[in-house]
């Protein structure tokens, strides 16, 4: 079991960790403690495998006060040894959230995320940002670069199926599911969900089962106004997508 993250040293600086247990969880060891330069705030955000064994931790290194490195660490020696395979900044200024990892069955890797431009006084933009390797994380190009209609836009995760490479996020109040059937050449949206009378709504996650089922999960709020004042009610809900994503409907809807 392998399960990634961080941890501040005495000094408050954040380090990129890994931990590996090799008995169902009981004990746990280190594999990795990275730090990009000393003084500079790493995580790690994501874990994968690709069909070859090879495992990669996927995060990023945050210079204040703004710019980022996206970063992909790769072992092909089943974590005694770490290379760095990407190592990114999509512009000055730019902060970069790479989230999730997947990888499909002809090799190609994808890494799905968010990049941010935050300095005032100019508005706020984030993307969401789609990188591929068609070498085992030896090189890595990006694929994607989406913004929903001008809103603030999140990739939350990647995954990859017989039909596909699917990536998800939100914009807006939407969620959006983008699909790739090209190994990343092309995209097409294959869902766009926003939840009935919506005031707030933030997808979370997305996931495949073993047959090729999507699901998606996340949280919207409806608001409602009355001449004495307004109640807010929040609702988690999950999606399914079938047929290769042509197909989507909400298989949980719980108020809470």
């Amino acid at each position: 079991i392998y399960s990634v993250g961080s941890g501040r040293d005495a000094a408050n600086i954040s380090h990129a960790l890994m931990m590996r247990s090799g008995d169902q969880g009981a004990t746990w060891q280190t594999i990795e403690d990275y730090n990009y330069l000393p003084g500079a705030n790493t995580s790690f955000a994501s874990f994968g495998v690709d069909p070859a064994q090879n495992l990669y931790a996927v995060g990023g290194v945050n210079f204040y006060p703004g710019d980022s490195r996206w970063l992909v660490r790769r072992s092909a020696d089943l974590g005694a040894t770490w290379q760095t395979g990407d190592d990114f900044s999509y512009a000055s200024g730019w902060v970069s959230a790479p989230k999730g990892i997947a990888a499909d069955n002809s090799g190609n890797i994808y890494v799905a995320g968010t990049v941010s431009y935050l300095h005032s006084p100019q508005p706020a933009i984030d993307r969401w940002l789609v990188r591929r390797s068609r070498d085992g994380g030896a090189t890595w190009a990006t694929v994607d670069v989406y913004q929903y209609n001008g809103y603030l836009t999140t990739a939350v995760g990647v995954v990859t199926t017989p039909a596909g490479v699917f990536v998800a996020g939100f914009g807006g109040l939407h969620w959006i599911v983008r699909k790739s059937v090209d190994g990343g050449q092309t995209w097409s949206i294959v869902n766009d969900y926003a939840y009935p009378n919506a005031s707030g709504s933030g997808l979370g996650g997305l996931t495949v089962d073993n047959v090729g089922n999507l699901f998606t999960a996340g949280g919207a709020s409806v608001t409602t106004v009355t001449k004495h004042g307004s109640t807010t009610q929040n609702y988690w809900v999950v999606r399914k997508g079938i047929n290769g994503g042509t197909s989507w409907s909400n298989v949980c809807v719980s108020p809470n």
